[in-house]
């Protein structure tokens, strides 16, 4: 109906057809909801840069293993960083941060969940089919037989080089097209 109207006062304003908008499909905003913050309850301040171990300790609690390492940073030439890994049961977070002077934060890198008991948004969570994401995310930007890709976030041309910044949301099936593992990867290229 609304893009109805729109057609009409384009025509009857007597305005050129490229102005006839496109209905915008509903799950895009809750692709980029799930994408971003998918958890529920959410965890807080996930979408704030930083800080990010007192934002999962406040979601998740403290983790059953903790595995640290430092290493060069791929991200900032001639720079280390940390990365840290936080396990739970069927729950995995990586996180990284930068050792640079005394500025020292850290960011989420990437998430892997395997486990049920974690509930997430959208009625989506671990066990659900390949039907139920594309009825609620929509097509994937990629698929295999036994994965999906959601990609959220933006382009970026620096000096005819495409960057991209967002997240990528990777979720693998079994064998009875259930979902048994979902990724949650940071950051860009």
């Amino acid at each position: 109906m609304y893009k109805s109207f729109i057609f009409l006062c384009c025509i009857t304003l007597g305005l050129p057809s490229i102005l006839i908008a496109e209905e915008k499909d509903p799950r895009l905003q809750i692709r980029e909801d799930f994408s971003i913050n998918s958890f529920n309850p959410e965890i807080p301040g996930h979408q704030v840069i930083g800080n990010a171990k007192q934002n999962i300790l406040k979601r998740f609690g403290y983790p059953e293993n903790v595995i640290t390492r430092i290493g060069a940073d791929s991200r900032e030439a001639g720079s280390d960083r940390e990365t840290i890994r936080w396990e739970y049961d069927g729950l995995t977070i990586i996180m990284y941060a930068p050792l640079i002077g005394k500025y020292s934060t850290e960011w989420i890198e990437k998430i892997i969940l395997t486990g049920s008991q974690y509930k997430l948004k959208h009625d989506l969570n671990i066990g659900s089919t390949k039907a139920d994401y594309r009825k609620i995310l929509g097509n994937p930007r990629e698929k295999n037989h036994n994965s999906f890709t959601y990609r959220e976030g933006r382009y970026t041309n620096i000096k005819g080089v495409d960057f991209f910044t967002g997240v990528d949301v990777i979720i693998e099936f079994n064998n009875q097209n259930k979902s048994e593992k979902i990724t949650w990867v940071y950051g860009g290229d």
